[in-house]
Parts: structure tokens; C-alpha cells; sequence
């Protein structure tokens, strides 16, 4: 009798660790699942986030851009006098140091045959920032900076926040904010293309 109770209890433990073993080798628990989902739940927010932050930490650096390239505009103006193709043009306004200050970058490569060298100027977005004759009230008082290659969300942004600074703002080619007027938040969202590749341009007036 006894050792057939020892038997049977021997039997019965034998098999709970077998179950047990086939359980861990058919796969993982729920909790091992729940953890891993956790852990990729939190690693994607965090990875938007850090997003977020960039981009708004772009935007901001664009403010600065600007508020700093209208005060040169400002300072330019006060002894230029009306702006033509002539005075606005990216060499003649590097050579002055027209951007030193705007945290733009600004480079150039020989061009052949002993021409001068091309200028460029480039924007934290790694586009390029072209300067031309702009109108506010008349033809030649401001000049209009082209921004490309500006992210779908911070043209959203940049679009809605710089009354302030730009007497005009189009993009991709569509007035957002006409002069003396407000920006149209809803006409911004509609024109900032999806792509990171908008183009923006900002009037900024003597």
C-alpha cells in the first residue's frame, strides 16, 4: 500500500515536470509577451518624441535664421537703397558677410575657365537659400529668401510663426501671407507638401 502511494506520487510529480517542460519548450509565456510589447510600446514613443524634439529644435533655429537675416536686410538697406538684381545676388551679399551671423552655410567651388567662384548657401535642412529682389509695398524695398528642402512638418510650423519677421511668405509657389495681412493657417497646412522637400520663401522687407 505504502509503495504504492510512493509510486503513484513519484508518477504524479514526474509528469508535472514533464508538463512544465513541454510548456517552456512550446514557446514563451504571456508575461515574456506583455514585456516585450511594453518595451517596443515605450521605444517607439520615445523614438517620436526625440523626433518632435528635433524638429521643433529646427524650427527654432529657423526663427533665428530669419529674425537675424532681416536685421542684416534692415542694416543692408540702409545704405543700398533700393535692391536690384545687382546688389542681391548671393556672391555680392556672402561677400559682405550677409550671412555671417544667420547660422546659414555658406560655400563655393571654383568654376572653370577662371570664373569666379559659384557661391551657394545652405540651410539646416540641406537645401539651398537663394536670395532675390522681393516687393512688400514696391519692387526692390525687401528681398526674398528661397528656402528648400524644408520637412513637411516644419514648413507646418515655420509657416504659422513668423508674421513677425516676414512681411510675405509663399510655399511651394502659394501666398500664405500676403502683406499687411495675416497668415492663413488652413492655406499652410494645405501647401505643405508631404515629401520633406517644401519650398519656402520669406519677404523681408528694409
Amino acid at each position: 500500500m505504502f509503495n504504492f502511494k510512493t509510486s503513484s506520487l513519484r508518477k504524479s510529480i514526474n509528469s508535472q515536470i514533464e508538463q512544465r517542460i513541454k510548456n517552456k519548450e512550446a514557446g514563451v509565456t504571456n508575461t515574456q509577451v506583455a514585456i516585450v510589447v511594453l518595451v517596443g510600446v515605450i521605444l517607439l514613443l520615445g523614438a517620436l518624441g526625440g523626433y518632435q524634439y528635433i524638429v521643433q529644435a529646427k524650427v527654432n533655429n529657423e526663427i533665428s535664421t530669419l529674425t537675424d537675416l532681416r536685421a542684416a536686410t534692415v542694416r543692408y538697406g540702409q545704405f543700398a537703397g533700393t535692391f536690384t538684381e545687382a546688389n542681391v545676388t548671393t556672391a555680392t551679399l556672402a561677400g559682405m558677410n550677409f550671412f555671417a551671423s544667420s547660422g546659414l552655410t555658406v560655400g563655393g567651388a571654383a568654376a572653370a575657365n577662371g570664373a569666379a567662384a559659384a557661391i551657394t548657401v545652405t540651410n539646416q535642412w540641406g537645401g539651398t537659400v537663394i536670395p532675390a529682389v522681393g516687393t512688400s509695398a514696391i519692387l526692390g524695398d525687401s528681398i526674398a529668401f528661397s528656402f528648400t528642402g524644408v520637412s513637411t512638418v516644419a514648413c507646418r510650423e515655420l509657416g504659422t510663426k513668423v508674421d513677425n519677421i516676414a512681411s510675405g511668405v509663399t510655399i511651394n509657389g502659394v501666398v500664405t501671407k500676403a502683406t499687411g495681412a495675416a497668415t492663413l493657417p488652413a492655406t499652410v497646412v494645405t501647401n505643405c507638401a508631404a515629401g520633406d522637400n517644401n519650398t519656402m520663401v520669406y519677404t523681408l522687407a528694409r
